[in-house]
């Protein structure tokens, strides 16, 4: 074995991993009631826009609030879509 890390440095890759994996599953709840939240107003939001008319729809303000609504879609797929690794294979001897 060439490279070994020392007593000292072992405890502190596990202190600095585990101090990760608390980050990672915090941020993953916290972006899982974020999309939640942004999805009840979607829901409400896209319901009032279907129960205007269609000229209404059509027309500049109909387009805004289209664009506003899909918006908050736009994040809510971001958060939905968010890829941090959980895991990795670090070996304490090369």
């Amino acid at each position: 074995m060439a490279f070994k890390l020392s007593k000292d440095q072992k405890s502190r890759l596990e202190t600095h991993r585990m101090a990760y994996l608390d980050a990672v599953m915090d941020m993953n709840a916290k972006a899982s009631e974020f999309a939640q939240f942004l999805d009840e107003i979607i829901e409400e939001k896209q319901g009032e826009f279907d129960e205007k008319s269609e000229k209404w729809q059509e027309g500049e303000k109909g387009e805004a609030a289209k664009e506003w609504i899909e918006a908050f879609e736009e994040v809510k797929g971001e958060l939905e879509g968010l890829d941090v690794p959980e895991e990795f294979d670090l070996n304490d001897e090369a």
